[in-house]
């Protein structure tokens, strides 16, 4: 293990963080990105750093790539967003309203309440997976899925009628995560609570407020993650919270694939991903990274290990890879700033996006073009079909 490399590329990735707040501050939404990413690839090496224990199964002579991955990314993003500056517009608010989401968001609003009350009439203290048994697999993870689309409907709700129904869905989502152990609701409310620091005007107490939840939502997530995993043994509180995630062992261990046995992949993972949108009767892949991660470290284990869109970036191209995937990231997150008030749309895309890229950093290219492409999917069948609904009352709803 090259330790003063690893070491060297931490703080030269502190200094640019540190760089990078000074220029843009927190009116940028990159910011966020980076200091997310930061957390999640650099925890555990600072973990080497004081002495403290990672991951038994990272390769620690793949570790210095691993490191070198992270300093692509956030040297990437870093230089891009200050290259390509934010607009900081005002969102212009909707004031149209949208029955349709009204009767979704009461069947989601139920959905929650009856699986928080089998849960609750059980006992709170029974494990994960029996909590997620008892709802069904497929309806937990769908519920979840389904509700990173509906929370990015904020700025259609705003300021209308279904603001009240918004709220209640999101407050009972919360709930339902924080039952089942889950904390997938941080990454909707990291987004809207950036949009509102970045693209509206606060006085500094509401700004302080709107900071102080944001630190405290991502400390309760990382708490919820700590209280319900069994398989983390760390030594201290310290070295369990800068564990979290699964970033430097993915990427270390895909170095250490693509050195020893595959070479590099050349773009195949993302066509495999590309061509998976298609309908299964025209394309059909047993492949995924997820799987071949898992089949690789440990053939016939249970539990996944996730994997990263770094990872991902460089076992299809090196190094290079990594820069043009956090490239175009950077790039569709300063197109949806840019337009962000022309329609509805943009509005929706981008809390969407800002979300769940943050979720897709611990993930592949499949789950980052299959989440965004059902995002425009849900959206416009939404927004036609509430169309025809008050279209049929005679209030016609522009649709943008």
């Amino acid at each position: 293990m090259n330790f003063e490399l690893i070491e060297y590329h931490f703080y030269l990735c502190l200094i640019i963080l540190v760089i990078k707040f000074f220029i843009n501050g927190w009116k940028d939404h990159l910011t966020y990105f980076i200091l997310f990413y930061f957390f999640f690839s650099m925890g555990p090496i600072l973990n080497l750093i004081l002495g403290n224990g990672i991951y038994f199964g990272t390769p620690k002579d793949y570790i210095h790539i691993a490191s070198t991955n992270f300093l692509c990314a956030i040297a990437t993003m870093s230089i891009l967003s200050v290259l390509i500056r934010p607009r900081n517009t005002e969102i212009e608010e909707v004031r149209e309203n949208f029955p349709l989401l009204n009767w979704i968001f009461i069947a989601f609003i139920f959905l929650a309440f009856f699986n928080i009350t089998k849960i609750v009439t059980i006992g709170l203290n029974i494990d994960k997976v029996t909590k997620i048994s008892l709802i069904g697999n497929s309806i937990h993870y769908i519920y979840l899925l389904l509700q990173l689309f509906l929370t990015s409907f904020y700025y259609l709700c705003r300021k209308n009628k279904t603001r009240r129904f918004y709220y209640l869905n999101f407050f009972t989502y919360i709930a339902y995560c924080l039952v089942t152990g889950e904390r997938d609701f941080i990454f909707p409310l990291f987004s809207i609570v950036g949009h509102l620091l970045i693209h509206h005007r606060t006085s500094f107490k509401k700004k302080l407020i709107l900071t102080s939840s944001l630190s405290l939502l991502g400390i309760g997530g990382t708490l919820i993650f700590l209280l319900r995993d069994a398989t983390q043994k760390t030594t201290n509180y310290i070295e369990s919270f800068l564990n979290q995630g699964s970033l430097l062992f993915v990427n270390a261990f895909t170095a250490k694939m693509v050195d020893i046995k595959y070479n590099f992949f050349y773009g195949e993972t993302y066509l495999h991903s590309f061509l998976s949108l298609l309908p299964s009767f025209i394309y059909k892949s047993s492949y995924n990274n997820l799987a071949w991660l898992k089949d690789n470290y440990a053939p016939g284990g249970d539990s996944g290990y996730g994997f990263g869109l770094d990872a991902e970036g460089y076992m299809n191209f090196g190094y290079i890879g990594v820069i043009i995937t956090f490239a175009i990231i950077v790039l569709i997150q300063r197109y949806c700033n840019y337009n962000i008030n022309r329609g509805k749309f943009f509005k929706y895309y981008s809390v969407f996006f800002h979300g769940f890229t943050m979720y897709c950093f611990r993930n592949d290219s499949l789950a980052f073009f299959k989440g965004n492409l059902y995002a425009i999917i849900v959206y416009f069948i939404i927004i036609q079909a509430n169309n025809f609904i008050t279209k049929g009352q005679g209030k016609v709803a522009t649709h943008e």
